[in-house]
């Protein structure tokens, strides 16, 4: 199975509002027009990588400080990935592949190990380094993290171990900047 015919599983936690907000714009025609510009382009990035015209890119090629669109559903594939001057919904600050030692007694050649467990994996991968990333602790933050996380095919199919952690704005449901050394 080609890897980028696989998707990727969010979690329906605080990204849910991103979700929601998301769709909310859709319906009033912001994403319609959003989707016309990029016209299905890849981002284009300047001499240090950063995204300076947004286009869609596949979940798995996306990098640490890309800024994201989260579109409707429950599995992603693709994302609109834009400049983080620009309004969006996330931003991916830590990939973490999960191995054998997060899973403990789970042996992770036995198959998908679960959500709970991918899950429990996640949270501590992604609280792991907010800190580090944001510059503040998370308590203190006005940010959320949520992830995304494989999907029972991906990991079957292509051995995809990877989670992705997202800095997302609980409160108002969208960023504009930036995150890493923020301090928000």
């Amino acid at each position: 199975m080609n890897k980028n015919t696989m998707s990727r599983r969010l979690m329906r936690g605080g990204l849910g509002v991103a979700v929601a907000l998301s769709a909310a714009l859709t319906m009033s025609g912001c994403s319609i027009l959003e989707d016309i510009a990029s016209n299905g382009k890849t981002p284009v990035r300047d001499d240090q990588g950063s995204v300076v015209e947004g286009g869609k890119q596949d979940v798995f090629t996306i990098k640490v400080g890309d800024c994201v669109n989260v579109p409707n559903g429950d599995t992603v594939s693709d994302l609109k990935v834009i400049p983080c001057d620009t309004e969006h919904d996330a931003e991916l600050y830590y990939e973490h592949e999960i191995t054998q030692d997060d899973l403990g007694a789970v042996d992770i050649e036995d198959g998908y190990p679960g959500e709970d467990a991918v899950h429990e994996v996640a949270a501590r991968a992604c609280e792991s380094r907010f800190t580090e990333y944001v510059g503040v602790d998370y308590e203190t933050s006005a940010l959320d993290y949520d992830w995304f996380y494989p999907t029972e095919d991906g990991w079957d199919a292509i051995d995809d171990r990877t989670i992705q952690c997202f800095l997302f704005d609980g409160e108002s449901g969208k960023l504009t900047g930036a995150l890493a050394g923020s301090g928000r």
